[in-house]
């Protein structure tokens, strides 16, 4: 007997500063772990070209910071880990759900290949050729480690076109919740992100930004130059019904969410404390 398809939230958000993206993203996740809402999917763009850093991150270690605020490029740390990541043409999603979620239950490795099965699948009604990377496919040179940069490295799970990543992301868990976000290049401007990133000696940065080009992919890159944010989100809205066999119905955030929104923007996302103090 086919199994009956779960129903989730989806989000569509205008395009909003990183601020509110990451305040957005965690306000959700506190909704869901205090049982406001249920499994929820986001998709969402930036006014603002902004990089956002891996919670680990030391941002002045990373960032020249002043050439950013010249250039206009804010900056802001994410609830999750991993490397940098420079947001501007793409089609950002994050995935909220309880740990107890029949289909994303299991280990974070499991739970990963799930989503990104789902975003490969939405990639190919695309007309890409996306697959998905395994500890086997990873390429024969190993990544550079001191690079501060997301798409310089490749990891097993991760949505590929050719052997090169295309979608970014990174997942935490906590109080029994997943939230996982991510970023689907549509276009990529290296030049300006490798102007304000923090790589010595240059020899090494030069070496880091062709490492850069070779292991990541846009969208328009890999042949779909016409493709827009749109059409990326409707056909990642299917490949997520298809492969996770769930229903989607679009929704606004509660008035509990835009409350902690407000609040986690306030003291936490637009503070210094959290965002340079590390």
């Amino acid at each position: 007997m086919e199994q009956l398809s779960q129903t989730w939230r989806l989000i569509l958000s205008p395009p909003l500063d990183g601020f509110t993206n990451m305040a957005i993203d965690e306000a959700i996740l506190t909704a869901c772990q205090e049982g406001m809402i249920g499994p929820t999917v986001r998709f969402y763009s930036w006014t603002t070209p902004t990089i956002s850093l891996g919670y680990f991150q030391k941002a002045r270690e990373v960032l020249d910071l002043d050439l950013c605020q010249e250039l206009k490029i804010d900056v802001v740390r994410r609830p999750t880990g991993g490397r940098a990541v420079f947001h501007e043409h793409e089609v950002t999603y994050s995935v909220i759900v309880p740990e107890t979620d029949s289909l994303l239950a299991g280990t974070v490795v499991e739970s990963y290949q799930t989503i990104s099965r789902a975003f490969v699948k939405g990639l190919q009604f695309l007309g890409i050729d996306a697959s998905m990377s395994s500890p086997l496919r990873r390429g024969s040179t190993a990544p550079l480690k001191k690079s501060p940069l997301c798409f310089s490295a490749l990891s097993a799970y991760e949505v590929t076109v050719g052997d090169r990543k295309i979608i970014g992301s990174a997942q935490k868990r906590s109080h029994g919740v997943l939230l996982q976000h991510g970023s689907i290049l549509i276009k990529v401007n290296l030049e300006r992100l490798f102007s304000v990133l923090k790589i010595e000696p240059s020899s090494f940065k030069d070496r880091a930004r062709r490492e850069a080009e070779a292991r990541l992919i846009s969208i328009h890159e890999s042949g779909e130059e016409t493709l827009t944010y749109d059409d990326v989100c409707h056909a990642m809205i299917k490949g997520l019904q298809k492969e996770l066999n769930i229903d989607l119905y679009k929704a606004q955030l509660t008035t509990r969410e835009e409350e902690f929104v407000q609040f986690y923007k306030r003291e936490k996302y637009l503070t210094l404390k959290w965002n340079f103090c590390r």
